[in-house]
């Protein structure tokens, strides 16, 4: 019994199984943290809808500054292309946004079983056991100077869905074979996607979304007089947090090309 009592808690919370954001969890944190369980809210408004809003305003939001990544295989023969640019549409799930193109995954061209752990053909090994010292070093100096002449293969993303494949100074460059991408895309509404180390900062901006589009209704009806009563409606909370969303998304701003975005590309100097 104490197991089956786990299992159920665990369910409650939406942590049951390897995912542990949960939409209907984050929804009750901001019903409760901004004391909304005692407001007959409009239609339009009411809880059921803030699923909507975080979907609409928070994670696109949140996704231009902290994009999920996937990566895929561009089959060259299998994309559409037009003019030198391939057609992505087809490489991410149906109705996906993608964001952006992070670069050619040169860690999975160096994972190929063919290459050994220093990037060094196999077969070459034994070619190259014949020579002697003076010619490894005549072979990294005659490598040093191709590379004065190596323009190097780089992604040219148009939006919202062509890629090419250029040198350094913007030649297209005809590549048939397939190669693996890292394609920026926007979190999907489930949340599984979102770190757990960011989801305190999305919860925030998503109550800062929903404090908005609440107050931005009621504050009309506020201190409003009848024949009746006077309306007091306190709305001191909602406003606080509505005006919190541009410190928020600044937040964001100056912490998505740190390490604290897994997917930023970076270089770190001694």
């Amino acid at each position: 019994m104490a197991d089956n009592k786990v299992v159920d808690n665990r369910l409650k919370y939406g942590l049951n199984g390897h995912l542990g954001n949960n939409m209907t969890t984050l929804l009750n944190r901001i019903e409760r943290q901004l004391g909304l369980s005692v407001i007959p809210l409009p239609d339009g408004l009411k809880k059921r809808d803030w699923a909507r809003i975080i979907s609409e305003d928070t994670i696109p939001v949140f996704s231009e500054y902290f994009p999920y990544q996937i990566r895929t295989i561009v089959q060259p023969e299998q994309c559409v292309s037009k003019d030198g640019w391939l057609f992505i549409d087809n490489l991410v799930p149906e109705g996906t946004r993608i964001l952006g193109v992070k670069d050619v995954d040169w860690e999975e061209y160096r994972a190929d079983p063919r290459f050994s752990e220093w990037g060094i053909y196999v077969s070459n090994i034994d070619y190259m056991t014949s020579y002697s010292l003076d010619d490894y070093g005549l072979a990294a100096v005659g490598a040093d100077m191709l590379s004065l002449f190596n323009l190097g293969v780089y992604i040219e993303f148009q939006y919202p869905n062509k890629i090419r494949l250029v040198s350094c100074n913007g030649h297209a460059i005809n590549q048939k074979r397939p190669f693996p991408l890292l394609i920026f895309i926007e979190h999907p509404s489930t949340l599984h996607t979102i770190s757990p180390t960011m989801m305190e900062t999305f919860t925030n901006l998503a109550k800062a979304d929903v404090a908005t589009a609440i107050y931005q209704v009621l504050k009309y009806y506020d201190e409003l007089d009848s024949t009746y009563a006077s309306v007091q409606l306190k709305l001191d909370t909602l406003q606080d947090w509505a005006n919190r969303r541009d410190d928020i998304i600044r937040q964001l701003d100056e912490a998505h090309t740190s390490t604290a975005n897994e997917y930023q590309p970076a270089i770190l100097t001694v």
